[in-house]
């Protein structure tokens, strides 16, 4: 039997009336799944315990070839059989997808018909999750949990919203009946001596920081959540110039006080999970300049 996460974002009833959103996000999302309980996330499985969140299949570790068409890998197996996998990130994974990287995958599940790619294995040891379909599920666990001081006792209204018109990746807050619109983005490039590099793409960074700079300017706090899913890094930065779109966004976030937070994932074979605050260099040199 699965639970499933109805969100509310799919219900125009419900986003039309806080109460009702209220009792419906309640009913159907518990402080913690019990052990065991299976849900279904955007079309893809996971399994929950009460501490971490389990990959919806045992990974098979396989060396990669190639990828193709960026949504796509070819790997061989020890056997040496070669078999082709999803790909779930389609953005640019510098340094996770060099050939004879050891990767490891989960089994086809829901209305994927591949097998999904989830972890790789990159310089020195460190594990990167490159899928970004776990970035909300593991924020939602983890904001249930208290795993993320910063957002103690908020309640999860929804995993959407009017700011939310080009991206999946935000969630609606709320606490003491104020709102907080909080989007999220996926670090796992990697820089000298640990340094990770935002954004990793920066059309939808740019999308990220209109729809937070928008919420701030109608009263609402506004916080962009960076999910660091590579063990390696250990704080964070932009990688835009000084002189960019990004970069001009980027400090017009700060002045109008949206709030930038990283955390990292501990990763294993068998489960994922955000435990770690990391800092992001940016929010400090930007105040700095102001």
């Amino acid at each position: 039997m699965y639970f499933e996460h109805q969100f509310i974002a799919e219900s125009s009833h419900c986003r039309n009336n806080r109460a009702d959103l209220y009792k419906l996000d309640k009913k159907l999302t518990k402080d913690y799944l019990p052990s065991g309980r299976k849900t279904k996330h955007e079309g893809v499985e996971f399994r929950f315990n009460r501490w971490a969140m389990k990959y919806n299949s045992h990974l098979t570790e396989a060396i990669l070839l190639k990828r193709v068409l960026r949504f796509l890998g070819e790997i061989v197996l020890p056997n040496r059989q070669k078999l082709m996998i999803r790909c779930p990130n389609i953005g640019d994974m510098c340094g996770c997808d060099i050939l004879g990287t050891k990767i490891w995958y989960s089994n086809a599940v829901g209305y994927h018909c591949l097998p999904t790619w989830e972890l790789v294995e990159a310089d020195d040891g460190f594990l990167v999750s490159i899928n970004p379909e776990l970035m909300k599920p593991l924020v939602i666990e983890a904001i249930k949990k208290n795993s993320i001081t910063e957002l103690t006792g908020y309640n999860i209204m929804h995993a959407g919203g009017q700011f939310d018109q080009f991206r999946s990746q935000f969630i609606l807050l709320e606490k003491d009946q104020q709102q907080c619109y909080m989007g999220i983005e996926q670090v796992i490039m990697i820089g000298d001596k640990g340094v990770g590099l935002f954004p990793g793409n920066t059309g939808d960074g740019i999308e990220n920081l209109n729809a937070l700079i928008q919420a701030r300017s109608e009263g609402h706090r506004a916080v962009l959540f960076y999910c660091v899913m590579h063990t390696g890094i250990s704080y964070i930065k932009t990688q835009a110039d000084s002189d960019s779109t990004y970069f001009s966004l980027l400090q017009q976030a700060v002045a109008a006080g949206v709030e930038m937070i990283a955390y990292r994932v501990t990763i294993n074979l068998e489960t994922i999970e955000i435990t770690t605050q990391i800092p992001v260099l940016p929010a400090e040199l930007i105040k700095l300049k102001s």
